[in-house]
């Protein structure tokens, strides 16, 4: 048996982990990862302890409440089942793993990073104003545009393509140069992403990263150990 005290942030990592998907493989080691029913978004984190074995679990969400329903939660890891403690009190919850065959395994692959078009820093604020105006506004798709011409521009924009005249928000990150680290000369590129995707990110500041033909983005927090790559809109 092996007890496992769960961080802060590794609970915060874990409950986005529970947004973007219910059912979850646990590997052991400190890097854990997970992807969407629909393959559009996977997460990779760096858990501050390392998990100490490899557990399947079905409903992560109901396992996350059980959690929060103590103080401090601690965990023993048996051979078939988790055992849920607290601070403060003599009870415990026993918590089976599941069938690992019901769990869809998230893919160990690497993706390519290299030769990006635009690298830029999204600030928090920006984050949580696109994911606000894009739900207040009913816009479904966010987009990334691109203009590395003579006055070189990189705007974060929800919209909605099918009237894309009505109701505007848009984010100029390049007003602070200091937030762009790389615009390549004469780009032009628009990269569409579905809005149910951006609003997983966790809140906070994020490095961004596009590339001309990669097919998605890559998102990494500033703050937490958590990255995430988030498939185009077709």
């Amino acid at each position: 048996m092996t007890d496992y005290t769960i961080s802060d942030a590794t609970l915060k990592i874990l409950k986005n982990f529970s947004v973007i998907s219910s059912s979850v493989l646990l590997r052991k080691g400190a890097t854990q990862r997970t992807v969407s029913p629909s393959k559009s978004i996977m997460a990779i984190a760096e858990f501050e302890t390392p998990w100490p074995l490899e557990t399947p679990i079905y409903q992560l969400p109901e396992l996350l409440s059980n959690l929060s329903s103590y103080d401090e939660p601690k965990l023993t890891f048996e051979p078939k089942q988790f055992v849920l403690r607290g601070k403060d009190t003599p009870s415990h919850v026993q918590y089976p793993y599941s069938d690992a065959s019901v769990i869809m395994v998230t893919p160990e692959k690497n993706f390519d990073l290299s030769n990006p078009v635009a690298v830029f820093t999204l600030p928090a604020k920006a984050v949580a104003e696109i994911k606000k105006f894009s739900q207040v506004n009913n816009l479904p798709t966010v987009t990334i545009e691109l203009d590395g011409g003579p006055e070189s521009s990189i705007v974060v924009k929800p919209m909605d393509e099918k009237n894309p005249a009505t109701r505007s928000y848009s984010y100029p990150v390049s007003a602070d140069p200091k937030r762009v680290d790389r615009l390549m000369d004469g780009v032009k590129q628009t990269s569409k992403l579905k809005r149910e995707h951006f609003d997983m990110l966790l809140e906070g500041e994020y490095s961004v990263t596009v590339g001309a033909t990669w097919g998605y983005v890559y998102f990494k927090h500033q703050t937490m150990p958590v990255s995430y790559f988030i498939v185009l809109k077709s």
